[in-house]
């Protein structure tokens, strides 16, 4: 890659965003994407097919997957001696949190590149992979999964700087037991290198097992208690966030300066207390790498709601708040965000599918039958999304029937429809002036702000 003997421009896995002279990756088998990525002037594809007999210029390989973790450290490789490496993980917030990084570090005039683990070759970084701009890349915050720590994805990235922002029930499907899913969080601070700045979420009561036998790197808490090296305090949470930020110990920054006892003010956008941890994470780490405290704020009062992240919408006739909900806590936080807003009834919408482990699922519909007692919720529609989900996503009746059998355990009154569609027309039938909607879900419900824009 230092040499590039081939003269590519880039390289990427989503064959919408070649550009010629780029090296296109067929990850997945999808109708024509190899035809496609040459008319759009890919240079060579790499592939698990013989392309032999259709004279496409191609890089055979056995495993498509295997082949990208190589690409993936290699890509690394050519970067770590030019850049900070910051990562983060935890159950929830890991992509506020690592947008409002990215957004802090731009405002400041610094190259950040924003990815996941499971491909650094991806649509956000890929007009970055020219050879010839290398030292133009200062820093790279990744979202670092429970997966791609188990897998060793992340292996051959030193980490300058290691996030954690909450860890609960999540992803059973793929770990079988909590203490796996836990063990591989772990694993990244357990792995960092000496005087590497552990940023943790000290209101997390797993946080300090994170760094059981680590006694050399550098930890700073954060959270809403008086024991966090960082805290806020004044806080105003209403259709915006307001609080004070507050260095309530001396902090050491990269550079090797100190950062005093103090606070300041901070104005966001957005809603939720979820979102104050997430900026309390954000901000340490701006601050450790000496980034104004004028900036920072700029940048946060800059930053728009991620989408379907307690995305709150006003442009329909009813207001909107959409949220990825996916586990207990994330929906915890979308009803503790409800009651930030004023409304006159509310109208909830929840997808259940079965791209969540059975466990999860039980777990996530005894927190919504929770709330929905707590906060006398009448109009409760959950729906199957089986007309925008695949068939392998869909519940099957039985764990269906085991969902909906809890609600009616509790007395929670709610509509069932196996469609999206149709849970919304019923709720628009049923919806009344200064009425919120309200829409949970991870990918089952996607589409459903489309839907409803659709049908008013």
């Amino acid at each position: 890659m230092e040499n590039n003997p081939l003269n590519f421009t880039g390289i990427t896995a989503n064959f919408q965003n070649v550009k010629p002279g780029f090296i296109f990756i067929e990850t997945e088998e999808k109708n024509q994407m190899i035809e496609k990525a040459i008319q759009k002037g890919a240079k060579l594809i790499i592939t698990e097919k013989d392309l032999s007999s259709q004279k496409i210029p191609h890089l055979q390989v056995k495993n498509i997957q295997k082949a990208l973790k190589n690409i993936n450290a290699l890509f690394y490789s050519s970067f770590k001696h030019h850049m900070k490496t910051i990562g983060i993980t935890g159950t929830n917030g890991k992509t506020t949190t690592a947008s409002m990084i990215q957004k802090i570090f731009k405002e400041y005039k610094k190259n950040i590149l924003l990815t996941t683990d499971s491909n650094i070759i991806n649509s956000s970084i890929e007009e970055c992979l020219y050879c010839r701009n290398k030292n133009e890349i200062q820093w790279m915050v990744m979202e670092v999964s429970s997966e791609g720590l188990k897998e060793n994805k992340v292996n051959e990235i030193e980490f300058d700087t290691a996030i954690f922002t909450n860890i609960s029930n999540d992803h059973l499907d793929y770990h079988k037991s909590f203490e796996d899913y836990f063990s591989s969080k772990k694993s990244l601070f357990q792995g960092l290198k000496k005087n590497t700045r552990a940023i943790i979420n000290g209101d997390d009561p797993w946080s300090l097992k994170l760094l059981e036998g680590k006694k050399d790197i550098y930890v700073i808490t954060y959270g809403l208690n008086s024991k966090s090296t960082i805290t806020a305090s004044s806080i105003d949470i209403g259709e915006k966030i307001r609080f004070n930020y507050c260095i309530q110990r001396s902090l050491d920054t990269y550079q090797k300066n100190k950062i005093e006892v103090q606070e300041f003010p901070i104005e966001m956008n957005l809603l939720g207390y979820h979102n104050i941890y997430n900026a309390l994470a954000a901000i340490t780490t701006a601050i450790i790498y000496e980034i104004p405290i004028e900036i920072i704020q700029r940048a946060l009062k800059n930053f728009t709601t991620l989408n379907r992240r307690s995305q709150l919408i006003q442009n329909f006739p009813y207001v909107v708040l959409d949220d990825y909900a996916n586990n207990p806590s994330s929906f915890e936080a979308a009803f503790q965000t409800l009651q930030s807003i004023d409304y006159k009834d509310v109208h909830v919408v929840v997808s259940i599918t079965a791209d969540k482990a059975e466990r999860i699922n039980q777990e996530n519909i005894q927190t919504i039958a929770n709330w929905c007692s707590l906060l006398k919720i009448q109009n409760l529609y959950i729906t199957g999304s089986e007309d925008y989900i695949t068939e392998e996503d869909r519940m099957n009746p039985i764990e269906r029937q085991a969902f909906l059998n809890i609600l009616n355990e509790k007395n929670i009154s709610f509509y069932f429809h196996p469609c999206l569609k149709d849970s919304m027309k019923n709720l628009l039938s049923r919806i009344k002036k200064n009425d919120l909607i309200m829409l949970l879900g991870s990918k089952g419900m996607d589409q459903g702000i489309n839907i409803l824009e659709k049908l008013l």
